[in-house]
């Protein structure tokens, strides 16, 4: 009798603890009651069983809590390079094409994957300065520069290329391109105007005394 009272004593608590080692692996993390005022080895392993899921079920919320926020960001990411007007392409090691944005399929006139199977040297416009951008971001983490290329009608496009090399193991690369012909020609068109008002002033200002004199006569 007293062997049979034991092994119920000892195989109760014993099959709780694997009752709730299965339920802690489909993520139920309910604590295990504890006798009050017990001292004894099963008493302390519930115990100490009911800590580890206190600590698992803590992790588990924090995880899902980053992976929210990690969402979170994503989306506001992809909510900004949908309605940035430059183009932005992210390349990978070996400056294949892995993401995109709207604004640079529609810039570089092509249909754009992200297979990684279109090499940056392949891609219209800005294909044409790859050799710039890996010699200019192989020791630098960025480079900023401006790139003169032909479409297919033959008309130039300014673009000002910006390159960042992202951090981790693997180098990955980022670049921002945006056609600035109209910014350039509206500053040459101030600039012009600004010409015009200086050389205007200097033919006028040797005149002025001429017409001054000649109002005495």
């Amino acid at each position: 009798l007293s062997a049979v009272l034991l092994s119920g004593w000892l195989a109760g608590p014993l099959r709780q603890l694997e009752r709730a080692t299965k339920a802690g692996a489909s993520g139920d993390y309910r604590p295990l009651r504890v006798a009050p005022a017990s001292n004894d080895e099963l008493n302390l392993l519930v115990s100490s069983f009911n800590d580890m899921t206190a600590t698992l079920q803590e992790a588990r919320g924090l995880a899902q809590r980053s992976r929210l926020r990690l969402e979170e960001s994503n989306l506001f990411l992809q909510q900004i390079l949908a309605n940035l007007s430059a183009g932005v392409l992210v390349l990978d090691v070996d400056w294949r094409l892995m993401d995109f944005n709207a604004s640079a399929e529609r810039m570089l006139g092509v249909a754009l994957t992200r297979d990684h199977l279109q090499a940056l040297e392949d891609l219209p416009l800005i294909g044409s300065c790859h050799a710039q951008v890996r010699q200019s971001l192989a020791p630098p983490p960025e480079v900023l520069f401006q790139h003169e290329s032909a479409k297919v009608d033959g008309h130039v496009v300014t673009l000002l290329v910006s390159g960042s090399r992202l951090p981790g193991k693997v180098p990955r690369y980022v670049l921002i391109f945006d056609d600035i012909g109209e910014l350039l020609s509206a500053q040459r068109a101030r600039d012009f105007a600004d010409m015009a008002r200086r050389l205007a002033h200097e033919i006028n200002y040797p005149l002025t005394p001429i017409q001054l004199s000649a109002e005495r006569l």
